[in-house]
């Protein structure tokens, strides 16, 4: 009886185990910007200007106005040519565009929200695929504060 109930402890720990591993990593931070939705979601939405504003870039190349099914290309800060798509696209309010690591995937989403104090702009990071441990550990939790960092230095640009 002791090792029935120790095999069943087992079994538990390791579905739980799995499904702690196998849950997505989200890094998210938001900050209000008295400047209003359509400006916020022009400037958002305006490729060219991510470099301005996101240390992570070094140059977008697309060509049309970003969209649903729009593909594109990322230069990244170490130099990396990436191809993207954004897979999510709800005008003035959200989008969504993905693109390969080396083995999985990374997945960024803007959005824009009206308040009191004038808009709210989130961002959110997440990973999926086998590679998806290597950069939550790569990234670390500290990723939240240069999600944070990043919209700072977009607010400011918005603000000017």
């Amino acid at each position: 009886m002791k090792t029935l109930k120790l095999f069943f402890i087992f079994i538990l720990t390791i579905q739980g185990y799995g499904q702690s591993d196998n849950a997505d990593k989200l890094h998210s931070n938001s900050i209000n910007s008295k400047a209003s939705v359509e400006e916020v979601w022009k400037q958002l939405i305006d490729a060219a200007q991510w470099k301005k504003w996101d240390t992570h870039v070094i140059d977008v190349k697309l060509e049309e106005d970003l969209k649903k099914k729009m593909e594109g290309t990322l230069v990244t800060s170490n130099a990396t040519i990436v191809p993207f798509r954004v897979i999510a696209f709800e005008t003035e309010k959200t989008y969504t565009y993905k693109h390969k690591l080396s083995s999985g995937m990374l997945y960024v989403k803007r959005s824009v929200a009206k308040t009191d104090e004038g808009t709210a702009i989130t961002e959110e990071v997440w990973y999926k695929g086998i590679s998806k441990k290597t950069f939550t550990k790569l990234l670390g939790p500290s990723y939240d504060d240069t999600i944070k960092t990043k919209l700072e230095v977009f607010k400011t640009m918005l603000e000017r």
